[in-house]
């Protein structure tokens, strides 16, 4: 189904994020194919998000439980955290 004239599709929106989070990651990262916890958290702080709810996020995208994100595993994360400053209470939902 076209859509309407002006408006763009959930997964072009997710394709250009996922484009910026990869972005994010390469700038990042502190291992050759990861970026670790302790990075992460001085990368993060800027979001605004208290450290507890990051922790959260950050147990729902560790899915290899490494201690570390891997590109696709950070992908989720920035994702998560979109959605958490857009006001997603649905997403305040899986991190309670």
């Amino acid at each position: 189904m076209p859509l309407a004239p002006g408006r763009t599709g959930a997964r072009t929106a997710s394709m250009h994020n996922a484009d910026l989070f990869d972005t994010w990651w390469v700038q990042g990262k502190d291992q050759p194919n990861a970026i670790t916890g302790s990075r992460a958290r001085e990368l993060w702080a800027s979001f605004g998000i208290p450290q507890d709810t990051l922790r959260q996020l950050w147990g729902l995208a560790d899915l290899d439980g490494d201690g570390a994100l891997n590109m696709a595993e950070h992908r989720l994360a920035m994702h998560l955290v979109s959605m958490l400053r857009a006001g997603n209470y649905r997403c305040h939902e899986w991190l309670n």
